[in-house]
């Protein structure tokens, strides 16, 4: 397969016939039509990603994992999109026992994001890791620093560790 650009990519991407896929995800998971649109839109960014930089690990949750879910059961479609923005396929790699999430590669999701599509993720769909998250106004009795993260709530004081007050 010739080398071909991001902008390309993107183009291939988002022009491809995704009507089947979202109808039943939307089936699957009661979801809306602008909803399915908007969670198939940001899978296909993430199959960008990984089309880009095969040897870089993206990580990803939530409704983006089940439009991957529904998109995969349409496997001749799916083998489609691979070959077209990648040259090959893009295998999912659960989470299992054996391999556990990796904060690191869900980091690379967000820092590329914005990277190749010029924002942030959808915090909506993509909750942020803790240091897209940023400081929460909550204060360590302790030492004085701050909660590491207000996104799902405090995960600890960025100094000492320990539990912020105001939880």
């Amino acid at each position: 397969m010739k080398e071909i650009n991001i902008e390309e990519r993107i183009s291939l991407a988002t022009a491809f016939d995704m009507e089947d896929i979202i109808e039943r995800y939307m089936k699957d998971y009661d979801a809306p039509l602008n909803v399915g649109k908007e969670h198939a839109r940001e899978l296909i960014r993430y199959l960008i990603l990984c089309a880009i930089d095969p040897k870089k690990k993206y990580g990803m949750r939530g409704p983006v994992d089940d439009v991957w879910h529904t998109f995969l059961l349409f496997t001749y479609e799916y083998r489609q999109f691979c070959g077209l923005i990648a040259g090959r396929f893009i295998h999912h790699k659960p989470e299992t026992r054996k391999r556990p999430p990796d904060k690191e590669s869900y980091r690379n999701t967000f820092r590329d994001y914005e990277k190749y599509f010029g924002e942030q993720p959808p915090l909506s769909i993509w909750p942020a890791p803790i240091e897209v998250a940023g400081a929460c106004s909550s204060s360590c009795n302790s030492c004085g620093g701050g909660c590491s993260a207000c996104a799902g709530g405090c995960t600890g004081c960025t100094n000492c560790g320990s539990d912020c007050d105001n939880q």
